[in-house]
């Protein structure tokens, strides 16, 4: 059970139903990160930890592997994020 998720750098950290989303616009508050993730599955809360940084927490594992698989490296207003479990 539970293997690590190193895979394609960034953190190697235990696969969570915790992801922190990093380099995000730093005007971003938890609505528009909410806005955006909702589309993997049913989150448990989305929290700014520090301005362009977010912590999301989905209700379901398998949701947020999917939502890092698909956001990681990609380029949100001209910003390239990076994703890790937490």
């Amino acid at each position: 059970m539970g293997g690590s998720a190193s895979s394609g750098g960034g953190g190697n950290y235990e696969v969570s139903r915790i992801i922190l989303i990093k380099n995000l616009p730093v005007d971003y508050t938890w609505q528009i990160v909410s806005d955006r993730v909702q589309q993997f599955g049913d989150l448990e809360s989305v929290e700014m930890i520090t301005p362009g940084v977010a912590k999301v927490r989905f209700v379901q594992l398998k949701d947020a592997e999917r939502a890092k698989a698909a956001l990681q490296g990609t380029t949100v207003e001209g910003r390239m994020i990076n994703i890790e479990y937490l």
